[in-house]
C-alpha cells in the first residue's frame, strides 16, 4: 500500500463536515464512517465524479450525481441518488441511474466505546431487471477524538463485496481533522477499498458545503451540498451530532 500522504487541497472559506459527498451519504470521502445526523436532518448536493471515484468499470468515465437525504430517526438515515451515464447512441451525459442508500446506527460513540453503523447503497430496485450498478454492504465504526478544542475522527471498515457481488469490497478507513482556530474547516484523508483519497470540507453560513479531494491522489473530485438542521438545534457545525457521553 502506498504511504499516506495527507495533501490539503482546497481552502475555500465557513465546520466540520461529516458528508460523504460522493454517496450523499454520511461518511469520509469515498467511503462510510459511523457518524449519524442528527434526527430531521434534510440535505441535497451534486458532485462532479472522476471515473475512478464510482468503483464501477461501467462507468469508465467521468461523470456528476445529485442526491437528496434524510434523517428520519437519531439511529437512521436514507438517501436517494441520481448519477449521469452516457447515452449508447451519442455518448452524452443524459441518461441516470437511481439508487438508495440506507444506514442504521447499532452503536451510539460512548466515552470509550466507538459508534458503529450497518448500512447499504443501491439497496432496492423497483423492477427486477434493475442494474443496481452501486450495491454494496459495509459496517462501520468511528472514534472522535477531543485534542485541546481539535477534533480528530479515526474511522474504520468492512465491506463484504462477495456476498452481493458489489465493486466496494474490503477494508476501508480514514481520519478527518478539524482545527479549533478553525473549527468551520476540516482536513480528510480516506482509503477506500482501492485508492487513497485526500481533501478537504468548508461550511458556509451554516449551511452551504464545499468539499473536494483528489481520488488515488491524482484524479479531482468535488461537489457542494445544502444541509437543513433540526429547529433549536445549537449544534449545527459540531464535527458529531451526537457526542459521546464524558467528551469535554
Amino acid at each position: 500500500m502506498k504511504k499516506l500522504q495527507v495533501i490539503i487541497l482546497l481552502l475555500y472559506t465557513g465546520c466540520c463536515s461529516f458528508a460523504q459527498p460522493t454517496a450523499g451519504t454520511t461518511g469520509l470521502l469515498n467511503c462510510p464512517s459511523a457518524e449519524m445526523p442528527l434526527d430531521g436532518t434534510f440535505t441535497a448536493g451534486a458532485n462532479y465524479l472522476p471515473d475512478n471515484v464510482t468503483h464501477q468499470p461501467k462507468f469508465n468515465y467521468n461523470t456528476f450525481n445529485y442526491y437528496v437525504g434524510m434523517a428520519f430517526l437519531p439511529f437512521m438515515e436514507l438517501s436517494f441518488k441520481m448519477i449521469m451515464f452516457r447515452n449508447p447512441d451519442d455518448g452524452l451525459l443524459r441518461n441516470q441511474d437511481r439508487s438508495l442508500a440506507l444506514r442504521v446506527r447499532v452503536l451510539k460513540e460512548k466515552k470509550l466505546l466507538p459508534s458503529v453503523v450497518i448500512g447499504g447503497n443501491d439497496i432496492y430496485s423497483t423492477v427486477s431487471s434493475g442494474n443496481r450498478y452501486f450495491r454494496s454492504l459495509y459496517i462501520a465504526g468511528t472514534k472522535t477524538i477531543y485534542l485541546r478544542g481539535h477534533l480528530a475522527g479515526i474511522s474504520v471498515g468492512y465491506a463484504p463485496g462477495k456476498l452481493n457481488d458489489s465493486t466496494f469490497s474490503g477494508l476501508f478507513g480514514g481520519i478527518s481533522f478539524s482545527p479549533a482556530f478553525f473549527r468551520s474547516f476540516t482536513i480528510i484523508a480516506d482509503y477506500d477499498t482501492k485508492y487513497l483519497d485526500a481533501g478537504a470540507s468548508l461550511l458556509l453560513f451554516r449551511h452551504f458545503y464545499l468539499y473536494g479531494f483528489v481520488s488515488d491522489l491524482k484524479q479531482f473530485a468535488g461537489g457542494i451540498a445544502f444541509r437543513l438542521y433540526p429547529k433549536g438545534t445549537r449544534m449545527e457545525a459540531s464535527f458529531l451530532s451526537n457526542p459521546p457521553s464524558g467528551a469535554n
